[in-house]
């Protein structure tokens, strides 16, 4: 049940938003469409759930072109959150239950136990306004689900969350990737989607400029960086005194040894090396030097290698 997205382009007078995108979001996987924003993350979106019409590619669910009956299998989470606030929670869930299809009896059952899942129970009969608003977007999540679809999007699920909340939703998406969905995800914060996603695009002005998963994202960059941490308390104590930082200098100065390219010193000093073999050489010579409490390959976030995509492009 895979979503296959095939030469997707759209323009808005002379803003090509998006330019030519290609991709495939498997069952039982997180696809991460990233970028800053204004790449073409969200008109992509609302091209698979036909609010926008392409101007040219292919869009297929299952291998069918996505229709009205098709997109009843596809759960929503949009950006701009848009419940009835007069309405009460569980009136509006069991509306929007009924347009995906439930009668509306299962969707009150389903409403009632999604709401006890997310410690709502006694909410259903508030209206929404009198929510807090991560209970808000809480409820406009379980609107999304409540219908059990097989494809899901979230577009920036995780806006206006709280970190509680935002491990919330975290877990209920590995939860649906384990149910077999396909999960479809778009964001812009690198940080927030990194342990999430199995595969992903970064986009810039609507064209992909990488793809894959982010273990081969890090692999195809060519710089390799350790981080070492001093433990010795007497000679660089925690505060960061003159001395303290001082000490730590002299340090990084006895680390630059051949093929080192660069040190920044610290208690946590990172150093990028040419090879695992000079960093071996640093760690040798840094335990000469004093107590190392660790040291330890960084790998580059997913945010760094967004910005180094970036500039390469530019």
């Amino acid at each position: 049940m895979a979503l296959a997205v095939q030469g997707l382009k759209k323009s808005f007078g002379a803003v090509r938003a998006v330019d030519g995108i290609d991709f495939e979001a498997r069952p039982g996987r997180i696809f991460g469409l990233l970028g800053a924003n204004g790449a073409g993350k969200t008109t992509t979106l609302r091209m698979i759930l036909g609010l926008v019409a392409p101007d040219a590619g292919k869009i297929r669910w299952q291998g069918r072109p996505l229709d009205e009956k098709t997109r009843r299998e596809i759960g929503y989470l949009p950006e701009e959150r848009g419940l009835d606030e007069q309405a009460k929670v569980e009136e509006v869930l069991v509306y929007l239950g009924t347009l995906k299809g439930l009668s509306p009896r299962e969707a009150r059952r389903r409403a009632a136990a999604w709401l006890e899942r997310f410690g709502l129970g006694a909410a259903r009969r508030r209206k929404v306004k009198t929510l807090s608003k991560g209970n808000q977007q809480k409820v406009q999540f379980i609107a999304a689900v409540l219908h059990d679809p097989a494809l899901v999007i979230f577009d920036e699920p995780f806006s206006g969350f709280d970190p509680v909340n935002v491990d919330l939703i975290r877990e209920e998406m590995q939860n649906l990737k384990a149910q077999g969905k396909t999960i479809l995800l778009s964001s812009h914060r690198m940080d927030q989607v990194e342990a999430l996603v199995d595969e992903l695009i970064l986009l810039r002005r609507g064209r992909i400029v990488r793809r894959g998963t982010v273990a081969a994202l890090r692999a195809a960059v060519p710089v390799i960086k350790y981080v070492l941490e001093w433990f010795d308390e007497a000679e660089a104590p925690d505060e960061e005194t003159p001395a303290a930082r001082a000490e730590w200098a002299r340090r990084a100065e006895a680390l630059r040894v051949p093929g080192v390219r660069s040190i920044a010193a610290g208690r946590q000093t990172v150093v990028e090396v040419e090879d695992d073999d000079v960093a071996q050489v640093v760690l040798r010579t840094a335990l000469s030097l004093g107590r190392v409490r660790t040291f330890a390959r960084l790998e580059p976030t997913l945010h760094e290698l967004f910005v180094a995509a970036m500039q390469e492009e530019s």
